[in-house]
């Protein structure tokens, strides 16, 4: 079980009513939102029972951690709705102490309502670090309402999906912002390691039986 590669004290960020079964950690829960206002968020989990928000904060800046103040970072099936997932593995490292841990785990869009969808390219993935642009992110929400949430789930007649994306951007939803498979997120994160600054090194990984993959990095110096 990767969750047992963690120790100590730390965070899970997310986790809303699937939280990590990991009782020999001791972690708190961020998210953007109360619980109030991530039922209202999420009215499709209005009976799930959703975890007590301990810290209110954006999952890709962490602003309120400190450097090198936590012993893990649980980020299950969370950086595919990153709109800059660089900075938000930047900001997950930073927060780690060395030898500190990251258990990431993440959609295969090919076993998922993303399997319509490209998937996200190193290059645009750079892109949006570099040069970050809130209409290349309103294009992300016109891709999800056409493909995922039209085409897939029907919530509205498909030549009406501007409509529903401009909905889903007003609400700032949660959506799926990129897309991997296993074989392209681990060529993202060889890229990354061939970057200036990059201190994680790969302690684990694997593509599960099921949707997901999972990769667990530790923070090196």
């Amino acid at each position: 079980h990767f969750l047992q590669l963690l120790r100590g004290a730390g965070i899970e960020i997310g986790a809303l009513h699937r939280p990590c079964d990991a009782p020999h950690l001791k972690g708190s829960f961020v998210d953007r939102m109360t619980v109030a206002e991530l039922r209202a968020q999420y009215p499709e989990l209005r009976s799930a029972p959703i975890v007590e928000t301990d810290k209110i904060d954006d999952a890709e800046t962490l602003a309120t951690f400190a450097d090198k103040s936590q012993d893990f970072v649980i980020a299950n099936h969370v950086i595919e709705h990153m709109g800059n997932p660089i900075r938000a593995l930047a900001n997950w490292e930073r927060v780690l102490r060395v030898g500190g841990r990251l258990f990431l785990a993440a959609p295969d869009m090919h076993f998922t309502f993303d399997r319509e969808r490209a998937k996200t390219s190193i290059e645009h993935l750079v892109l949006d670090f570099e040069h970050p642009d809130p209409k290349r992110d309103r294009e992300h929400f016109e891709e999800f309402a056409r493909l995922v949430s039209c085409r897939q789930f029907k919530l509205k007649p498909e030549d009406q999906y501007r409509e529903l994306a401009q909905e889903l951007w007003d609400k700032q939803y949660s959506i799926h912002y990129h897309v991997w498979d296993y074989a392209s997120f681990q060529e993202f994160l060889q890229y990354l390691a061939g970057s200036e600054g990059w201190r994680f090194k790969r302690v684990a990984e694997r593509a599960t039986a099921g949707d997901e993959f999972i990769f667990v990095l530790e923070r090196r110096t």
